[in-house]
């Protein structure tokens, strides 16, 4: 029996999960369409991870495997399909996952966090109320436990958009264009802080690395070394 694309949450309805002070707001296709929260550190004991609602997630597909948790289970999320979002393989093992590890940062730092987020849908007719978002938006706020005023503010968005829209047969050429086009960012770049690269994140190019850096600082060193001696020269005319 193929998975249903369409959440199986009540429309316009917020749900609440006492152990992370969350709230989860659907749109009218019972979508997780906002949500707050206040993640914590919690013991493998206290952990609520449900894997059958992972396993069974509304719209979870091609390009969209993984039954991703807007809170993390161990920081109090909840295992209900109000906090699982359907996400690609690489925003829930690479670029969630490293949002929340700098959450576990501040957290062990002995800070508070808050968050409050965003999901975002297509409004294309063709994939009107499929449980797919394309982005992402979570504000997550470091606030002092004494005064409880917030010392950090932090605004992440994620891009959960599958660009391979073979699924959709009436999605038109010029739509799915207009789509890459505006999700497109072909001037993106990525730093290996290992071998302190600058590549291109598209083509894995080098930009710019510690070579050139070096020959940069190097032209630096001529220029003033050349305008040193001209100075000297010029002083020198003078005297004579």
């Amino acid at each position: 029996m193929a998975r249903s694309m369409f959440s199986s949450l009540e429309p316009n309805t917020t749900y609440t999960h006492p152990s992370s002070h969350g709230e989860y707001h659907t749109d009218e296709y019972g979508r997780v369409a906002k949500f707050s929260a206040d993640p914590r550190i919690t013991s493998k004991e206290e952990r609520e991870r449900n894997t059958e609602n992972q396993r069974t997630l509304e719209g979870k597909g091609p390009g969209y495997e993984h039954a991703g948790h807007l809170v993390a289970d161990r920081h109090g999320g909840s295992g209900e399909k109000f906090n699982i979002v359907p996400m690609q393989e690489a925003v829930d093992s690479r670029d969630y996952a490293a949002f929340e590890k700098e959450t576990d940062g501040i957290l062990q730092s002995g800070y508070n966090v808050h968050y409050n987020g965003e999901i975002c849908y297509s409004g294309a007719e063709t994939v009107k109320g499929v449980n797919r978002s394309e982005a992402i938006m979570v504000e997550r706020q470091t606030i002092d436990p004494e005064s409880g005023a917030v010392v950090d503010r932090e605004y992440t968005s994620f891009t959960n958009m599958n660009m391979n829209m073979a699924e959709f047969e009436n999605v038109g050429n010029r739509e799915s264009e207009e789509l890459m086009a505006e999700f497109s960012n072909p001037n993106a770049v990525a730093y290996d802080e290992e071998a302190d690269l600058i590549l291109d994140e598209a083509t894995g190019a080098v930009i710019s690395g510690p070579a050139e850096t070096d020959a940069v600082e190097e032209a630096s060193v001529d220029g003033e070394a050349q305008s040193e001696s001209a100075a000297e020269t010029d002083t020198d005319s003078l005297s004579l």
